[in-house]
Formats: C-alpha cells, sequence, structure tokens
C-alpha cells in the first residue's frame, strides 16, 4: 500500500465512543479498489453511525528530477452525505523541487497548508472522525510539533465508510 499504515474503523482500544469497528466478521468488507490513481483499502460500509479512521505515516525523501511532475497523497477518509472529508500530507515534486505539507478536505472544500512543511522521515499522525454532528479533520507531525492542524465541519447522518491510501 505504500507509505499508509491503517488503523480502520477505530481499532480496539483507539475508538471514539460509538465509533463503529472492524472485526473478522467484517474483513471481506474491506475491499481493495480497482484504480488508476488509488492504492489502498476502503471499507463498504454505509448508512447511520460515527465514523473514525486513521494511520501514522513516514514521509518519504523524493528524488526529483525536471521530468515530469509527479506527487502522491498519503491520506486517510471517509466519504459523507456532504462530499468526502480526507486528512493527508501533499508529496510531490514540481520543477525539479520536492515539496511537502498538509493537505485537507472537509465537506468536499480543499484546505491546503502549504506553510505547514512535514519533512522527510517525519512521523504523521493523519485522523478523520465523522458522526451526523460533525467532522473533524487532524494532521500531525510527531517529529515536528508546531506542524499541526484541525479542522471542524458540518456531520452527515449517513456514510458510506472510511478508507486509507495514497492518491
Amino acid at each position: 500500500m505504500g507509505l499508509a499504515a491503517p488503523v480502520l474503523a477505530s481499532s480496539a482500544g483507539h475508538a471514539a465512543a460509538g465509533a463503529r469497528r472492524a472485526s473478522a466478521s467484517s474483513a471481506g468488507r474491506f475491499k481493495t479498489p480497482t484504480s488508476t490513481s488509488f492504492a489502498g483499502y476502503t471499507y463498504q460500509g454505509g448508512g447511520p453511525g460515527k465514523w473514525t479512521v486513521g494511520a501514522h505515516i513516514t514521509v518519504p525523501k523524493l528524488k526529483c528530477s525536471k521530468g515530469p511532475e509527479r506527487a502522491i497523497d498519503p491520506s486517510v477518509g471517509v466519504y459523507g452525505g456532504t462530499g468526502f472529508s480526507s486528512a493527508g500530507v501533499f508529496t510531490g515534486c514540481y520543477k525539479g523541487k520536492a515539496h511537502y505539507f498538509i493537505a485537507m478536505v472537509v465537506n468536499g472544500k480543499d484546505h491546503n497548508y502549504v506553510k505547514l512543511t512535514p519533512k522527510p522521515g517525519d512521523t504523521v499522525a493523519l485522523h478523520v472522525t465523522q458522526s451526523s454532528k460533525s467532522v473533524v479533520v487532524s494532521v500531525v507531525d510527531k517529529s515536528r510539533k508546531k506542524v499541526k492542524k484541525t479542522f471542524h465541519g458540518a456531520g452527515s447522518a449517513v456514510g458510506s465508510g472510511p478508507w486509507v491510501g495514497d492518491t
């Protein structure tokens, strides 16, 4: 899967109250979608409830060239009735130079923080919680405490489940 080590659907001992949990009986619901732009896992669920998804990533050191521009966004997210919400780290090459920054989406609206820049080798915690009342998206660089951002938005009563991956 690349950069993300998933903690899907609120793993035991780390869940918010009322969060759905992954279990052996739900293991068949985790899917690896066929896609040209996504590498990761989605949980095929849905309906009302509270969804929590998180992962820790290690920011890679990029070796950029003057060739084609390339980027990934290791991220976690939840698809909701008002659009998806996600927490990630943009990691890419532009004009031969490496760029890293916090990239968030809250209810379908992008929030990129180009001045909040994790460094290669840093461990970054990504987290999204969605309920009918609110969505909370956060990115925290565990290696550099000043590189962090949390964003709150309106909730959604219906969601189709969490995902973890690189886009």
